[in-house]
């Protein structure tokens, strides 16, 4: 007796069902990814914004040196483009969506220097990596820039800087101050606080240039 027929090609009508199961998993999960709500925002999604603030006025005393504005640095948590934002103590958010157009302290040195240019601190301002000609140097470094929501209903903008003047003859420092300037935000959200942290840096600039004159030793 002839054995029975076995089902020829059983296991390969599984196969087209089993793939298509498998191919019905992947686009489900392609799916919920794409709508999650933990999805990282893509560089094109994101809304770039930047600092801009207005220049200070001229001072009433003029050194005659040349100074050399260095570039800024900044803590760990500034050397970032995500926008930081408060809502308890201890605690620092960051917007979705949202970015500077690059680190913070890069964006700031231009209108470091553009504010110590045009308020006539000083007869010259050098601002790149040569400083034979400089008798002094600016260092400065960003200790906080954030959008804080833990007092105000739309929050408040807040900036500081620790700036340092160092004789570049000697290698000393010679002067020392942190600077700290606030603004309420007229509306809740990134665009307020932008526009909030743009004011209180023209304040904060306004300071810096004030007090440079008087830092200078021996000039007068």
């Amino acid at each position: 007796m002839k054995p029975a027929n076995k089902p020829r090609h059983a296991a390969g009508r599984a196969r087209p069902a089993a793939a298509l199961s498998l191919c019905t998993l992947i686009a489900v999960a392609l799916a919920l990814t794409a709508c999650s709500p933990l999805q990282m925002p893509t560089e094109e999604a994101a809304t770039n914004w930047e600092l801009d603030p207005a220049s200070p006025e001229p001072v009433a005393t003029q050194k005659d040196i040349t100074l050399h504005v260095d570039r800024p640095t900044a803590i760990a948590a500034l050397a970032t483009r995500a926008m930081a934002y408060r809502e308890r103590s201890l605690q620092r958010s960051y917007y979705a969506h949202n970015r500077w157009v690059d680190e913070p302290a890069r964006m700031l040195h231009p209108h470091l220097v553009r504010a110590i240019e045009d308020a006539g601190v000083v007869t010259g301002v050098v601002s790149t990596s040569a400083t034979a000609s400089a008798a002094y140097r600016l260092e400065t470094e960003l200790l906080e820039l954030e959008h804080d929501y833990r007092e105000l209903e739309h929050g408040r903008a807040r900036i500081r800087l620790r700036a340092r003047l160092v004789d570049t003859g000697r290698g000393t420092v010679v002067a020392t101050r942190r600077f700290e300037a606030t603004e309420p935000s007229r509306e809740t959200g990134p665009a307020g606080g932008v526009t909030a942290a743009n004011r209180a840096l023209e304040r904060l600039l306004e300071e810096l240039v004030a007090w440079l004159p008087g830092a200078v030793p021996g000039q007068p």
